[in-house]
């Protein structure tokens, strides 16, 4: 199902360019993607790039690196401790060569759960410990090409977004609010770090017993404006796409007497609203796809009893390779687009998951290779060694 023009006017889709560019290259292999759609189009790459992931033990993570292809054993990199049940906190992406994440330590008191936000280069294995009050149940947001992090810190009631220079380790706080307990509606709410926009503001977003806000710091300035509303209920999954001019999100729709969740998608340039809706479907982690206009939806549609992940543009719309039973969730997508880690899930909705796997798909070859069947696993992202 195609996204409407006119709500979606800041996109542009590139699959001629792409074409083009393969011709001059490649010549004759043009002959096999005349027939294609839009699950062939990605951005050539002669890296080898490697999927980083964490799997979880009771009393620590083990960090793994696996290339496509089936003939391709997934790597132990490094074991994390940690405090008992509670895994680690992936920031989504590597930068630099290395992965962020917050870790609670292992002797930690029970009442307190501050975590530790940690960087470790996967070339050389050296771990950096930046600061020791984050937010375990928040991810930390790359900022500025990986030269800084944005994470959440909470004083009692008090919560704070801060940044933090990787190499001179100063501190900013950009925002400070208090917020009440459950028991005072008035003032309950929270603060979530997602990310950077275009001209370098830091956008966060903030839940109230109102709704869910997206405002966003002016990081010359100081000043936070309210951007849009982006939901009367809960808002989740934001995800900003490649230009970080569209902001996409999931909202909770009601959907016969239960809570399904729907994709939005807010034009940060031109102010507009899409949210692309269906009744028979339910909708998972929205991602946008690097390089290109697309966005990818994990969804099942009841009526087609399918799982698969969709792909939309502003004009077309396509399926990657169906799952054999339950659903299709994207996690993570290679910087070239060939490649995306996913979830699948046995189950057969959002209330009823059943147990998950983490595989990867390869667009080009419609392959779905098993890393790791059953088991509790977070993505990091995906590593080039560059």
């Amino acid at each position: 199902m195609p996204l409407n023009r006119s709500f979606y006017n800041k996109l542009h889709s590139k699959p001629l360019v792409i074409l083009l560019f393969l011709i001059a290259l490649f010549g004759i292999l043009i002959l096999l993607l005349i027939g294609s759609n839009l699950k062939n189009v990605f951005v050539p790459s002669n890296k080898n790039p490697s999927l980083v992931y964490a799997v979880f033990h009771e009393q620590f993570d083990e960090i793994y690196l696996s290339s496509p292809g089936k003939t391709n054993q997934p790597r132990l990199l490094t074991q994390i401790d940690r405090f008992t049940s509670h895994s680690v906190t992936p920031a989504n992406g590597v930068f630099k060569n290395k992965i962020a994440y917050i870790a609670i330590p292992t002797k930690s008191k029970e009442t307190t759960k501050l975590g530790t936000l940690w960087t470790i280069n996967l070339s050389t294995g050296h771990r950096t410990a930046l600061a020791t009050d984050a937010d375990p149940r928040n991810p930390p947001q790359w900022l500025d090409n990986g030269e800084t992090l944005l994470y959440k810190r909470i004083k009692i009631n008090q919560q704070e977004l801060i940044t933090i220079d990787l190499k001179s380790r100063i501190k900013t706080i950009v925002f400070s609010e208090s917020f009440g307990t459950p028991d005072d509606d008035n003032r309950f709410g929270g603060i979530y770090p997602v990310g950077q926009d275009a001209s370098n503001n830091i956008l966060f977003a903030k839940l109230t017993t109102s709704g869910t806000d997206i405002l966003v710091v002016s990081r010359i300035s100081g000043h936070t404006l309210k951007l849009f509303r982006a939901s009367n209920e809960f808002a989740r999954d934001f995800s900003l796409s490649p230009d970080k001019t569209q902001l996409s999100y999931l909202v909770a729709v009601d959907n016969f007497e239960r809570i399904n969740y729907q994709t939005a998608i807010y034009d940060l340039s031109h102010e507009n609203l899409l949210t692309y809706t269906s009744d028979s479907r339910e909708q998972f982690s929205p991602r946008w796809i690097p390089n290109t206009d697309l966005l990818s939806i994990g969804q099942i549609d009841a009526k087609k009893q399918s799982g698969a992940i969709i792909l939309l543009s502003e004009t077309s719309s396509a399926t990657l390779p169906p799952p054999a039973q339950g659903f299709d969730v994207p996690i993570s997508w290679s910087a070239s687009g060939r490649f995306v880690s996913i979830k699948n899930y046995s189950g057969i909705s959002g209330l009823y998951p059943g147990t998950s796997s983490l595989l990867i798909i390869d667009r080009s070859l419609e392959t779905r290779t098993l890393l790791e069947s059953e088991s509790e696993a977070t993505v990091f992202g995906w590593w080039s060694n560059d």
